[in-house]
């Protein structure tokens, strides 16, 4: 068997689980004779078939090259034979190359997780290939062989993406959809730092209970591992969902109210108007085929299990997979008791020791702190007994593994073995799990200095990650000073107490969830838990101010990567602010959204609903000298909420506000004026406050925000069709937007539409750049524009394809207003060729958005739309299905329209 660097390949073969059940006879003769395929097409190479794995095979190669040959050979092969009974055996293929640990004959390390993540993100019949396995190759491939990058994926227990190949070879299949890496699918599921270790019998247990229940509850004592394993569970089962996987963590959230808001604001969701929180993501989820992993449920037990119990009624498509300390206690859940890893006995041999999943994490938690660390014999006994003592917990595990930088194994163990005899009144009793965890964290805390100790727990006023910044901030004061942090935070990581991901530009840091819990109770019973709070909450105020003013100049792009990492934090400072009435802070936390910013800020959205009201009415705040950009603000929110009326009335407090406190009027007040104007249908009011913000942007000498300004305005005179005063303001629009830093693309889709009579070629190709720019909260804008522009060109198929998507992203945010206006649209386009569908979606357009106003040529086209429906289905007809089209919710609605789509598209049924 090779050693050194060695090439591993995986196979796997699609759909085995189905075979078995329908042909297990023909599966029986099938799977020896795929076996002998694969096994003589390694061997030919010089390879050695490692293990099978009952549909595939582990391999291992001395030369990378040697592997691709055989995975060909494979393949070749495999495409050849007949397969009579089963049909063609379509296998997936992986190859990685890596260290390659040999031990009791067979491997272990990262090597063979990376070869044996790519097979899973493998098609039947496709070979994927590592970046390491092809810089070995890319020079000596025979023939017409050829490997062809389909870039950088995400995929599952890997902390860091893939470059990823695929080995084309003639005359087998070439053509294959997108990979099944997390990158292609729908969802949030984060990146692992760590390697997860053990656990693949419940995670084949949670994932078959997912198959068979709605909502399905991990319990266990704090530390055993639940989060970690729902995550990679919901990793592995993700491609089974049409709309993919979705984490929402719960820990941080403290009002129960909350809890419906936590889960809008994870898919960036408005809530409806005149609906509450829970009614607008039902019907969202309405239709979803998702999985939605609620993480930390049990000091929320009374909230989540009536959002479950909602979801599980009105939502047949999604699954829930919780975690808690205990059940949720609703109709049809299924809840498994998460046990601790395996331990090794007592006595154990060595290699049964280094075989046993508890061990296995020992060894490679302790790896990352003592790169030369191995289990060795002569302390292989101490390792078991350092995981019989911590009951097989994983963080209890962890935490101890890091103290290997500083003490053997033996060492490790004897100390241990003091500590718990305590706690068992002297004896080598088993201690209680919840206990065992506990005087763990106790022990870990306990052996910090004083300075490390009154860190940590500082820094659980933290709500998510953070930068040392951040920590030298907020946490110095007293015995840290602030050039202690650094030292102290490297000591915390160094004990798996703080956790560091240097993945990124700049290193964030985060306390596991139990670790938290335990700092904050020893910042609460230290009594400097308030002013924590207020520091972070004042931190976050002046950060989110700098980062907002400069993610529109020349490094806005880092800036707005930093924001979005802080939003947590943000929201966390301004909830805190609201609740302890400081007017200051408060005021400056909701004023600094008052910017030309485009960024998506969607898990501040539910906090910013509510605080929006809030801060405006602290006792002090209306004398702050930022209270009239607040209420800015606060008007901006109410009209993303579909409350008009209340925005125009901010719009007004604010004016008078700015004159009262001698301050600037904010220019964002008629940005807003001019979308509710468009909202009520009022187009020709939208045009004068257009012209009222142009002129105070250009007085004010602000491009970015004349840049924002100029777009409202040349789509305001567009909708009215003063295509005269909309061109030379469109043309302006684009020079700024290619000529400033970080070019955002609102601006820029406006423009297009502004021009698209004039010159339809151009604006057509503006929006298509619009829509190659746009970050995922703005594709709604985007794709619409090119839509109207691809059906005033002509182009009804594209026009149709572009509406398809603005729908998609439309009903996704909840932006109702456009959605009815390009449901509209497309019934527009469909009345001469499907008339009946055309009826009902202009009916179903007018119920989501009554009154909107629409640009002359759309006007004209409705109206042309509705002439060719009666003639062709008569009045009474048409009305009648205009009415059905009225009386649909929003889900309906959407249903229908993608289904008229894709039927006139020739891709599906009506």
């Amino acid at each position: 068997m090779p050693t050194g660097t060695v090439t591993f390949l995986f196979t796997d073969l699609e759909g085995s689980t189905r075979l078995w059940e329908q042909q297990p006879e023909a599966m029986r003769e099938a799977l020896a004779r795929h076996d002998e395929i694969l096994r003589e097409a390694v061997e030919t190479q010089g390879g050695v078939v490692v293990k099978t794995t009952g549909d595939g095979l582990h391999a291992a190669f001395a030369s990378a090259e040697a592997a691709l040959l055989a995975a060909a050979a494979g393949q070749v092969a495999l495409a050849a034979d007949r397969w009579d009974r089963t049909g063609p055996l379509l296998v997936r293929m992986g190859i990685h190359t890596g260290a390659g640990e040999l031990r009791d004959g067979d491997y272990f390390g990262p090597a063979l997780n990376r070869a044996a993540r790519l097979t899973g993100v493998a098609h039947g019949g496709q070979v994927l290939v590592s970046l390491a396995t092809e810089e070995l190759v890319r020079d000596s491939l025979a023939g017409e062989s050829e490997l062809v990058e389909l870039g950088e994926h995400r995929l599952r227990d890997l902390s860091r993406p893939e470059r990823v190949f695929q080995f084309q070879v003639p005359g087998l299949a070439c053509e294959f959809p997108v990979l099944r890496s997390l990158d292609a699918l729908p969802g949030n599921l984060p990146v692992q730092l760590t390697s997860f270790v053990g656990r693949e019998e419940d995670m084949a247990r949670v994932a078959g209970e997912l198959g068979q229940a709605r909502v399905v509850t991990l319990t266990g004592v704090g530390g055993v591992g639940k989060t970690r394993l729902a995550v990679e569970v919901a990793a592995e089962v993700v491609p089974e969902y049409r709309d993919g996987a979705w984490l929402v963590e719960l820990a941080g959230v403290r009002d129960v109210e909350a809890v419906p808001d936590v889960v809008v604001a994870m898919f960036g969701l408005q809530p409806a108007p005149g609906r509450s929180t829970t009614e607008t993501l039902l019907e969202f989820l309405a239709n979803k085929e998702l999985l939605l992993v609620l993480d930390n449920c049990e000091h929320l037990l009374r909230a989540v299990a009536d959002l479950v119990d909602g979801i599980v009624r009105a939502c047949p498509g999604v699954r829930v997979l919780a975690t808690s300390r205990e059940g949720l206690n609703v109709a049809g859940e299924h809840m498994l008791g998460l046990a601790s890893m395996e331990v090794p006995g007592e006595p154990a041999e060595p290699d049964a020791i280094a075989r046993c999943d508890a061990a296995v994490l020992f060894v490679d938690r302790a790896r990352s702190v003592k790169a030369s660390f191995v289990l060795e014999e002569s302390h292989a006994g101490a390792v078991g007994q350092v995981c019989r003592r911590l009951d097989g917990i994983p963080l209890a595990i962890e935490l101890a593994a890091a103290r290997i930088a500083m003490l053997t194994p033996s060492e490790l163990a004897q100390r241990l073995d003091q500590r718990f005899r305590l706690l068992a009144g002297g004896q080598r009793g088993v201690v209680e799990r919840h206990q065992t965890l506990r005087a763990a964290i106790d022990w870990s805390y306990e052996l910090l200095g004083e300075d490390e100790q009154l860190l940590l727990a500082r820094l659980s006023v933290f709500a998510s990650g953070f930068s040392l910044e951040a920590a030298e901030v907020v946490t110095a004061g007293g015995a840290v000073e602030n050039n202690q942090v650094f030292e102290l935070l490297a000591a915390l990581v160094a004990r798996s107490l703080v956790i560091a991901d240097t993945e990124g530009i700049e290193t964030r840091y985060r306390l596991l969830e139990t670790i938290r819990q335990y700092a904050q109770e020893r910042l609460d019973s230290s009594g400097d838990g308030d002013r924590l709070h207020t520091a972070h909450a004042v931190y976050y105020a002046g950060f989110g101010e700098v980062a907002i003013a400069n993610a529109t100049g020349p490094e806005g792009i880092e800036w707005e990567r930093r924001l979005e990492q802080e939003l947590d934090n943000i929201g966390a400072a301004l909830t805190w602010a609201v609740e302890t009435q400081d007017a200051d802070t408060a005021v400056r936390l909701l004023a600094m959204w008052d910017k030309p910013y485009f960024g998506t800020e969607a898990t501040l959205r539910a906090t910013l609903r509510w605080a929006s009201d809030a801060v405006v009415g602290i006792p002090g705040a209306s004398e702050h000298p930022r209270y009239s950009a607040a209420l800015a603000v606060a008007a901006g929110r109410a009209h993303m909420q579909g409350r008009q009326d209340v925005a125009e009335r901010r719009c007004d407090e604010a004016l008078a506000a700015a004159q009262r406190l001698g301050a600037e009027p904010s220019i964002a007040i008629w940005l807003v004026r001019i979308n509710v104007a468009l909202a009520q249908g009022h187009a020709d009011q939208a045009v004068e406050h257009g012209r009222k913000a142009v002129a105070l942007s250009r007085a004010r000498a602000e491009p970015v925000w004349l840049r924002q300004a100029l777009a409202g305005s040349t789509l305001a005179h567009a909708m009215i069709g003063d295509t005269a005063a909309a061109l030379p303001e469109a043309e302006e629009v684009v020079d700024m937007t290619h000529r400033l830093p970080n070019p955002h693309i609102a601006p820029l889709a406006m423009a297009a539409f502004a021009l698209g009579d004039a010159d339809p070629e151009r604006a057509l190709a503006l929006a298509r750049q619009a829509v190659e720019l746009a970050p995922a909260g703005s594709h709604t804008l985007a794709w619409g524009i090119a839509g109207d522009l691809a059906a005033r060109h002509g182009d009804r198929h594209d026009a149709l394809a572009y509406f398809a998507k603005s729908i998609d992203a439309s009903h996704w945010v909840g932006q109702r207003i456009g959605l009815g206006a390009v449901i509209g649209r497309v019934g527009d386009l469909l009345a001469d060729s499907d008339s009946e569908a055309a009826a009902v979606l202009q009916g179903a357009g007018d119920a989501i958005t009554p009154g909107y106003a629409h640009a002359p040529h759309a006007a004209e086209d409705h109206q042309h739309a509705i002439e060719t429906l009666e003639a062709s289905l008569g009045p009474a007809r048409r009305q009648e299905l205009y009415q059905q089209g009225v009386r649909m919710s929003d889900n309906e609605a959407v249903a229908y329209a993608q289904a008229a789509i894709k039927h006139s598209l020739g891709e599906g049924r009506p």
